[in-house]
Order: structure tokens, then C-alpha cells, then sequence
């Protein structure tokens, strides 16, 4: 009720990047001194609703040639509306071309405020002055559109948005011709933004009609100052052709490689429509300049897969049955590492009859070669021997890198199989069900049992591997009480982990309890890798009065460290320089409240001190330190274990106020290399900072913004930048954060 919030450290990258224009330099992220605290003319109300209304008409297509349209080439038309709607059945658009009316079909859009209506010319359409559309022109068409939040039927007409002879778009159906429409590089680097050495990039090329093709045409690519020549690779008898280009040791490229109007080129070969007609070569206003997501660095070089191999052997003739394993090596040109988080862990995707089953990563990290490896399901089948997928090494969230940091190339390219006839498959039905439930955790008392922040730890234990989706639980009998313990981990094994954190109101003389019912899906979903759902009974499996797992949360356990984690970025490059921020989180067990100025012993590598900053009332801290002239520290960043301190009056306690935090860990972060040390480098003056944050949008009516209402927000640099992934903005909205995304 009192308007919308931006707080300094709303900015975050969200896994993106923001880096000054041109170079690598990181953006400063914070907001310090342009915060917005309710803003008063931004309100909101999301309980109230308004009418979708039309706010916006765009004919988003080009002709092919001379603004006119040929035969079979697409008229597209966006219809903007004030808020987001859904879409049934297939409303059109009025187009009136000539002295005719053509009904373009609605096609994309639904769940959004845009919604894109097309029409394909045909052989009698002729429109010499330019199309129009009408303030009346869309109709339902037996569909409907409404608002997406209540079904409020959205008002359909133009208005001053219509259209009036469009000079740019004219007709001449007589005419057929091919014209490129799009041009994408659907490639992306193995590391980050830059291709390295060997990695193939492609390009593909649209037209406005099916081309043939014939021979060899190219497509030339200006790779810093030389031109590279992509190949002509797929897509005859299709309106998409496909061009690659595999980089070399010498190409170099910092801004981004570019495609000129002029780049397509038959190179003795032909590019046809049905009808034998030359198609348009022309890239127009689709050529592409700088694409700074797609820079080239040849002297560095990415391992790229030189063989794939299945090396395990049926146990009977050439048929896997159910329960063997299917063992696949894949051989990298370098040796690489895998680095992962828990459950983030590389497959191979496998053809397999209808299915393309995933292979996990087993071993190999450090060499050449990696092993993944996958179990036959009791329903896997595949009579024709299975095959491995040129696309389907997938990280998931893991890294398979060389020695010096570049992502390797995923793409299997030649050494992809098809059809390995000594490897066939016939399984048969098998449902994963529990085969074991154990509490691993331990409590601090073994007479009084598990105090109040403690956490219990139980897992459950499945006859073959599965797969988690969603959040599943598994309900705790603690005395009286049913406690849901959350699901934390293990999916794609064949043991599932759940966490409870003791409460002080919880009490349990004899022992928890674990009933044949408890575990449940939660929305969520435990499956085979096949997609048979498991059967959740724990059965015999139950657990009555632990004995050994008594509970008293009259007893409370002092807060633990779980977790430490650098958060800061140099500005340029992996190393802080004089007067720049360092600064590190410290998540514990639960959240805790501090006192005075705790501090983090940190290593540069002499002894420096990071004091705490912010995160008081939550699970995690952050302490910063700001780098001196003296500072000094090639290898990076180290923080060892027991480095947080509370000395003198600082002190660090659970939320109740009663249990001082343990300060001690274990864990601790060894010569973190993306974050060295060179105080005697200034590069503040290069940081790229913000200079305002606006809102930018304006509520439907008066300063609130009514349910399904988009609340833009203008974040404005000192100098330009470039963005990849999606960093986000958190908005404060009443007691709620909204994060408003790039």
C-alpha cells in the first residue's frame, strides 16, 4: 500500500554477467544512494483487475524484395494488449489487402500481452499502395481471449491502432521468389561467449519460401579482420539452411563475429525455389554485425570429443537385460575435469527405441576418457541395438573443462552411433520401490536426543535409481506431532535424503517415528529413469519408536556453519584491485542475529580481517573487506577452517536470542582462483556503476498497479554494458520480494 521498493543490493546477476561494453570488466552492481523506498506513484494492488485492452498494432514481417510481399511468403501482425491473456481456439486478424480481406490466423502468444497473427500470400493477392488493418479487424473466430488472471474477456478493438495503408508492406502474389527472412547463429560457445579453438560454429539462414539446394554454397563469416568461409551443411527442400565453420588457432575476434549483407554466396552451387527460380542472396537487414555473445580466441584450445565408444558387454549373447549396466566412454582430444554440485552430474543421452534414456557420469575426471554409465529398466526395449546421441551430452549444471579452465565442446559430431547391433535391449516392467529407510543423523545427546535447530536426516532407500521432480516429504511422527521432513537430495541414485530442523516445541521420549504412509509426492514426482512412478510404501521398512532418535527441543543446539561462498566479483577480469570490495556469505543451520562486528579471518595471503556487513535476522552473513595497496595474492583468495570470530562485544546467536552460535567449521576455500589479489592496480576509475534507477512504468489506473499489471524498472549505467543470462531486480512489494528480470 505504501508503492514498490528497490533496495542498493537488489541488482544481482542471476548466474548472467553485465560487463562494460567491449571488454570484460565487470559492472558494479550496487544501487547505494539510488534506492527507492515506496515509491508513492507505484502502488499495488493485486487483488484488483482491469480489462485487457489492444495497445499496440505492429506488422513485424519484411518483404522479401522491393517492401512488396511475394507468393507464400508470411505477413505477420503483433497485437499488443494492456495486460497478459490467454488464448483458445485460433482468432484472426482482418488484413485487408487490395480491395480483398484475408483472415491471418492467430499463431503465438498466449500468456502474454503480445499475441502474433499470420497470414500466408496467395497467387491473387495484389496490394500495389500497401495493407491495412482495420480498427475492427480481429475477431474471436469461436476462440477467446481473456485475461489470464480471471477470465475477463479482453476488448478487442484496434482503435487508434489500426493500420492504414502500410507503403512497407505491399502485395504481388504473381511474384514467387525466395527471400532470406532470418539469420541466427544457433551455436554456443563451449565457454562463456568466446569460441576456442576447434569448436564449430553454425549459422542458419531463412527464407520466405522451401529453397533446393545444390553443390556447395558458403556463407562467410568476418572473424576479426579475416573472412572465414561456414559450409552449406543441411536443410535442402526446407525453408532453413544450415552453415558451420569450424574455428581455427588463428582466428581472433573480441567483439563478436559479424555477417555482411553481401555473405551468401552459391560458391558454384545453387539455392532454388519449386519452381526453378533463383533465390534472393540479399541478407538485407538480417546481416549481422558484432555479435558480442559469439567472440573467437583460437589461441585457446577446447577439448572436443575424438571417439565415443560402448564398452560394456551384454550378459547374454548381444541383449542388455533388466538391471545390467550399459557403460559408454566418450574421448576428448584434451584431458578434462568434471566439477559438479551435489546432484549437478554430466549424462549421455541414449537412443533407445522410443526413449533416450541418460547415461550418468561414472569416472574419468583428469584424463581423456569419461565413463558414463546407465542401468536397463525393466521397460527399456530396443531390438535394433541402441544408439548414442551426437547432442546429448548434457553438463546439467556440472562443468567438463581442460586443465586451463575452457569448456569442452559437447557435440559428438561423426563419433555419435546409430543402431550398435551387439547392443540390444529387452527389459521388463519393473516399479522402483523402497528397500531401505535409515536415520543418518545423529543426535548431540544420546540420553536427551535431538535439541531444537538440530537437524534429523533420513534416507530412503529404492531398488533401482530415480528421479526427483518437485519437492517430496516424508512425514515424521515426533511424540504427538506430525513433522514433514523436506527432500534433499539424491536424485537419479538410488537413495533419497529428507531433512527436518528440530523446533522447541517438538518433544519425543521414546524415539521418532517413520509410518508406511509417510512419504508422499508433495505435487512432485519420484520416478524411474524409464517414467514408471515408484511405489511410495515404505512397507516393512517403516520405522516405529527410534529409540535412539529421541527429541527435546527444550534443549537448544547452538547454530552451525554450513557454508561459506565468495560473492564479490573483480571488476576486471579474476583479480581485486586497490579499494575494491570483497565479500564472502556465511550460511548457517538456521538463522541467526548478531551483535557488534563479528569477522572473517581471510588470507591475501597474509592475514586480513573481513568484517560482517549485513544478514543479521537470517541464515546468512555477509562479512566485506576493501583491498589496500599492500594486498598481494596470485594464487587467490584462501579462507581456512574456524575463521569466523566474535570477540569483545560481538556476538552471533540463534533467533530465539538464547544459544550462541558454534563458530567453529570445517569448511573452508583454498586459493579461490577467480579471485586473486593486486593491490597495486587501481581499476575503480574503469568500473562500470550505476547512475539511476526509475521506474519506468506507469499503473493502468491512478499511482496502483492492479493483478497482471507489468511494473517496469530502468537500471542506467555510466557507460554502456553487455548482458548474458537473465540478472535479475528484487522488488519489495508490501512484506513480499518480486524479482523483476532482465
Amino acid at each position: 500500500a505504501n508503492g514498490v521498493s528497490i533496495a542498493a543490493d537488489a541488482l544481482t546477476l542471476n548466474a548472467g554477467t553485465i560487463n562494460a561494453a567491449g571488454n570484460t570488466t565487470n559492472a558494479v552492481l550496487s544501487l547505494a544512494g539510488l534506492a527507492i523506498t515506496n515509491s508513492a506513484s507505484h502502488k499495488v494492488a493485486g487483488a484488483t483487475f482491469t480489462t485487457p485492452a489492444v495497445t499496440g498494432a505492429t506488422i513485424t514481417s519484411s518483404p522479401g524484395g522491393n517492401q512488396t510481399y511475394a507468393r507464400d511468403e508470411a505477413i505477420t501482425v503483433r497485437i499488443t494488449f494492456s495486460r497478459p491473456v490467454a488464448v483458445s481456439g485460433t482468432p484472426q486478424l482482418a488484413l485487408t489487402i487490395g480491395t480483398n480481406q484475408r483472415q491471418a490466423n492467430y499463431t503465438v502468444g498466449t500468456g502474454t500481452a503480445a499475441l502474433t497473427f499470420s497470414y500466408t500470400v496467395q497467387a491473387t493477392d495484389s496490394d500495389p499502395n500497401g495493407i491495412e488493418v482495420a480498427a475492427s479487424a480481429l475477431t474471436l473466430n469461436a476462440g477467446t481471449i481473456n485475461d489470464v488472471r480471471d477470465a475477463t474477456a479482453a476488448t478487442l478493438g484496434l482503435g487508434s491502432h489500426a493500420i492504414g495503408t502500410a507503403s512497407g508492406h505491399k502485395v504481388d502474389g504473381t511474384t514467387v521468389t525466395a527471400t532470406v527472412n532470418s539469420v541466427t547463429i544457433t551455436s554456443t560457445p563451449a565457454s562463456g561467449d568466446t569460441y576456442a579453438a576447434a569448436e564449430t560454429i553454425t549459422v542458419q539462414v531463412g527464407f520466405t519460401g522451401t529453397v533446393t539446394v545444390t553443390g556447395s554454397p558458403q556463407l562467410a563469416l568476418t572473424i576479426g579482420m579475416n573472412t572465414r568461409q561456414a559450409t552449406y551443411a543441411s536443410g535442402t527442400g526446407s525453408t532453413m539452411l544450415t552453415f558451420s565453420y569450424r574455428t581455427m588457432a588463428a582466428d581472433l575476434d573480441s567483439d563478436g563475429i559479424g555477417i555482411a549483407a553481401d555473405a551468401l554466396t552459391l560458391n558454384s552451387g545453387t539455392i532454388r525455389t519449386a519452381s526453378a527460380a533463383n533465390a534472393g542472396l540479399g541478407l538485407g537487414s538480417h546481416a549481422i554485425a558484432n555479435a558480442r555473445s559469439h567472440k573467437v580466441d583460437g589461441t585457446t584450445t577446447a577439448p572436443v570429443v575424438d571417439s565415443v565408444a560402448i564398452t560394456s558387454t551384454p550378459a547374454s549373447g548381444d541383449t542388455y537385460g533388466a538391471g545390467e549396466t550399459i557403460t559408454i566412454e566418450v574421448g576428448f582430444s584434451l584431458a578434462v575435469t568434471v566439477t559438479s554440485d551435489p546432484g549437478a552430474i554430466p549424462t549421455q543421452a541414449m537412443d533407445m527405441g522410443t526413449l533416450t534414456p541418460a547415461a550418468r557420469y561414472a569416472s574419468g575426471s583428469g584424463t581423456r576418457t569419461l565413463v558414463f554409465a546407465y542401468v536397463v529398466q525393466a521397460t527399456d526395449a530396443d531390438p535394433d541395438g541402441i544408439g548414442v546421441l551426437a547432442g546429448g551430452l548434457w553438463l546439467n549444471g556440472a562443468r567438463i573443462r581442460s586443465a586451463t579452465g575452457v569448456n569442452a565442446v559437447q557435440d559428438l559430431g561423426s563419433h555419435a552411433i546409430a543402431n550398435a547391433t551387439g547392443h540390444k535391449v529387452n527389459g521388463a516392467a519393473t516399479v522402483p520401490t523402497v528397500s531401505s529407510v535409515d536415520i543418518t543423523s545423529t543426535p548431540s545427546s544420546s540420553a536427551q536426543g535431538y535439541k531444537a535447530n538440530e537437524a534429523i536426516i533420513v534416507q530412503v532407500g529404492f531398488t533401482i535409481p530415480v528421479l526427483v521432480t518437485g519437492s517430496p516429504q516424508l512425514a515424521l511422527r515426533v511424540g504427538t506431532q506430525t513433522r514433514q521432513a523436506e527432500y534433499l537430495s539424491g536424485s537419479g541414485t538410488g537413495i533419497l535424503a529428507f531433512r527436518y530442523l528440530v523446533l522447541r516445541a517438538d518433544r519425543d521420549a521414546d524415539g521418532i517415528d517413520i509410518q508406511a504412509s509417510a512419504l508422499t509426492l508433495n505435487s512432485g514426482s519420484i520416478r524411474s529413469t524409464a517414467g514408471t512412478n515408484a511405489n511410495l510404501a515404505l512397507g516393512s521398512h517403516a520405522v516405529a519408536t527410534a529409540s535412539a532418535h529421541k527429541v527435546d527441543g527444550r534443549n537448544v543446539a547452538a547454530p552451525s556453519v554450513t557454508r561459506l561462498t565468495i560473492t564479490s566479483r573483480p571488476i576486471v577480469g579474476d583479480a581485486y584491485g586497490l579499494g575494491e570490495t570483497i565479500t564472502v556469505e556465511v550460511e548457517f543451520s538456521v538463522a541467526v542475529t548478531v551483535t557488534g562486528t563479528p569477522y572473517l579471518d581471510i588470507s591475501l595471503p597474509s592475514a586480513e580481517r573481513a568484517n560482517y556487513a549485513s544478514g543479521s535476522g537470517t541464515r546468512t552473513l555477509t562479512f566485506s573487506y576493501t583491498v589496500k595497496g599492500s594486498d598481494d595474492d596470485a594464487n587467490g583468495i584462501s579462507i581456512g577452517s574456524n575463521a569466523l570470530k566474535a570477540e569483545n562485544s560481538a556476538r552471533i546467536v540463534d533467533a530465539g536470542g538464547s544459544e550462541n552460535a558454534d563458530l567453529r567449521h570445517s569448511q573452508q576455500i583454498v586459493d579461490a582462483s577467480g579471485h586473486k589479489v593486486d593491490g597495486t592496480t587501481d581499476n575503480r576509475s574503469r568500473a562500470v556503476t550505476v547512475s539511476s534507477v526509475t521506474i519506468s512504468s506507469t499503473p493502468a489506473s491512478a499511482s496502483t498497479y492492479a493483478a497482471g499489471e507489468t511494473i517496469a524498472v530502468q537500471v542506467v549505467f555510466g557507460s554502456s554494458v553487455t548482458v548474458t543470462g537473465r540478472p535479475r531486480l528484487a522488488l519489495t512489494i508490501g512484506s513480499t520480494t518480486r524479482y523483476a528480470t532482465y
